[in-house]
């Protein structure tokens, strides 16, 4: 497979670190700089470059495209791709709201392509495990996960200079960044929530922090992200007959515990070299066997999620331009 990647930030030059492990050829790469695509290229041993997004869709060579850009545009990218018959790996988050993840799924399915949104939590087989494992646990009560990492950019979004990552133009901000992680492994454990709502801390128009409560038959979930600190990131689920805890963030943790009332905890690992890698190597896996199942247990699993990033975004009144 001939990909070609839009975006020259560091996590578009790390997935093309992973796509390569998986004998993935990278084509080409996109930006909107000349000067700093190229050098982009000729840092990560890619031949070729460009600045006119539309002009390469045409290229016959080139099976799907890779997209990392700020997330309101990952819509309009990613549509145009689809519509050029390339399939599609999409940064996370999936679309800035549902209406457009739903435009792109259906032209994904017209037009019989793949479209993957690149979210490591739906493919942590330590969450896949626990899936497995949440039957022992009785009725459960509560679930905690927290993913709060202090920003690289938020130095920058104080004194003023507009960072993407910040920005109510470009849909930013903590749940959009960070939350979704959370959010997607909640909704691949449990389902569509019951109702949720979003509280958060403001700044400049932007949540640089906040906490999802979302309420399922019998237990609630507390999801926190925050950009503006950092923490211990986890996952606590506890039932009437023991607990699971996982030490990490969602998109990363490869081990949890399993203790059950009156019982030894069980400790189960996963140890993974590049979990980037293998997110990309189980999407490639996907297209190679033309396993449509999987497929559409995956978009499914996005679309589902987006629903619930809009469902809380509209509860606190988080608004985007995109919207």
């Amino acid at each position: 497979m001939k990909i070609m990647t839009v975006g020259t930030s560091q996590i578009c030059s790390q997935t093309i670190k992973a796509f390569k492990k998986n004998g993935v050829e990278i084509f080409a790469c996109i930006g909107r700089d000349s000067d700093r695509t190229r050098k982009f290229a000729m840092d990560n041993e890619v031949d070729h470059f460009a600045v006119s997004y539309d002009d390469a869709l045409l290229s016959s060579q080139i099976e799907a495209v890779y997209i990392a850009l700020p997330n309101s545009l990952h819509y309009e990218y990613a549509k145009k791709a689809l519509l050029n018959n390339k399939s599609v790996f999409l940064e996370k988050p999936f679309t800035t709201n549902l209406k457009e993840a739903q435009e792109l799924a259906k032209l994904a399915m017209e037009r019989n392509l793949y479209l993957f949104e690149m979210n490591m939590s739906a493919h942590n087989p330590a969450i896949w495990s626990i899936k497995r494992d949440l039957e022992q646990l009785g009725p459960l009560r509560m679930v905690e996960v927290n993913f709060s990492k202090y920003s690289r950019k938020y130095d920058d979004f104080k004194a003023d200079l507009n960072p993407n990552i910040f920005s109510p133009e470009m849909s930013g901000g903590a749940l959009m960044d960070l939350g979704v992680y959370n959010i997607c492994l909640l909704v691949d454990l449990f389902g569509l929530p019951q109702a949720s709502h979003y509280f958060y801390n403001e700044q400049k128009g932007i949540d640089t922090s906040g906490i999802a409560i979302l309420r399922y038959d019998g237990f609630l979930c507390n999801s926190i992200s925050g950009k503006d600190t950092a923490s211990f990131s986890h996952l606590m689920i506890n039932g009437e007959n023991g607990f699971i805890y996982a030490q990490g963030a969602p998109n990363f943790f490869n081990s949890y515990r399993l203790k059950l009332n009156d019982a030894k905890t069980i400790e189960k690992s996963f140890v993974l070299d590049d979990m980037r890698a293998h997110e990309i190597g189980d999407m490639l896996e996907i297209i190679d066997n033309d396993d449509k199942r999987r497929f559409n247990d995956y978009l499914t699993l996005t679309l589902r999620q987006m629903k619930v990033m809009d469902e809380l975004r509209n509860s606190s009144g988080l608004k985007f331009k995109a919207d």
